[in-house]
């Protein structure tokens, strides 16, 4: 049996130091039903956004919630793919009801998303925005997925956008 082990950690940037903004970041993680993986969500407040912390955090707690009532649905071999799906759907439609709920528009909460599933033979990884998963096979690290670039050096894509 695979042993799953995980750790998150951020940093607040300079600019949002000097500005007092603080970490909009944050990541958390569970264990797949029965112990046979690991469900993990990383999520980048926008600076812009007035709400980007609290879009962060939404974010990702959902994503991990929707992604682990997923997982316990299905008998033996749990299909990852549909756990990260399910973590995004998740994600966005507890945004869109944050929103509704606080009579904010949704754009207030704008944030990266990824999300990943992993077992101990295979992951599936999704994300939105400028964000990039990697991991380390046979020794080496390679890029799982790569950073979405807008038209403009610092576009990006948010989970609340369409």
């Amino acid at each position: 049996m695979t042993k799953f082990s995980a750790a998150t950690g951020t940093r607040t940037g300079d600019q949002h130091t000097r500005e007092g903004t603080g970490n909009q970041d944050f990541a958390c993680y569970a264990l797949l039903p029965k112990d046979r993986g690991v469900v993990a969500a990383v999520s980048d407040g926008a600076g812009s956004a007035p709400k980007a912390a609290e879009g962060s955090e939404t974010a990702a707690r959902a994503a991990v919630d929707g992604a682990l009532e997923a997982a316990s649905g299905q008998d033996e071999e749990i299909n990852l793919t549909e756990t990260v799906a399910a973590g995004m759907k998740a994600a966005r439609e507890a945004l869109t009801q944050r929103s509704r709920s606080e009579g904010t528009p949704l754009e207030n909460y704008h944030a990266t998303l990824l999300v990943a599933a992993l077992s101990g033979t295979q992951a599936a990884v999704a994300h939105i925005g400028d964000g990039a998963s990697i991991a380390r096979v046979d020794g080496k690290y390679k890029m799982l997925t790569i950073p979405a670039r807008g038209m403009y050096a610092n576009e990006t894509f948010f989970v609340t956008m369409d």
